[in-house]
């Protein structure tokens, strides 16, 4: 599977490092995408994204990079967001997230039905209105699979 993934896809293979900065041979798969950001009276703003999947762990996580800076998005809480995936095909579907330390995160139940939803290859456009008490920020972002 992992190798089909890295034949047809924009994924590379990344290898976990430990505290003194050596790779533990632990590897995960990885890809920067590129979308868009808006909170209050910014609109469409640049944002990278950094996706990390860890096919061993089971878990996917979503790094968001406003204005394409090094720094993650601060959120103040841990929250659960619903995220919309538009596939290949155009079938869209809702996934539920762990939101925290400025990745949308998939593991669990969750992980099963995003894989299962990004089988497909092509690209592929995902939405997410993160509500933060009044504060509501969108994100947009495509990556192919």
């Amino acid at each position: 599977m992992m190798l089909s993934v890295t034949l047809y896809s924009q994924w590379e293979v990344g290898d976990y490092v430990d505290e003194n900065d050596n790779e533990t041979g632990d590897i995960f798969l990885y890809q920067d995408a590129v979308g868009k950001f808006s909170r209050g009276r910014k609109k469409n703003k640049p944002c990278s994204y950094f996706l990390e999947h860890d096919i061993l762990d089971k878990t996917f996580a979503i790094t968001i990079y406003p204005y394409k800076k090094s720094e993650a998005v601060a959120w103040k809480y841990e929250t659960f967001q619903w995220t919309i995936i538009k596939t290949p095909s155009g079938k869209v579907s809702p996934i539920e997230a762990f939101c925290i330390d400025g990745m949308i995160y998939f593991e669990g139940v969750e992980y099963e039905q995003f894989i299962s939803t990004i089988k497909e290859e092509g690209m592929y456009t995902m939405t997410m209105t993160h509500l933060n008490n009044d504060v509501y920020s969108k994100y947009k972002l495509t990556f192919n699979n």
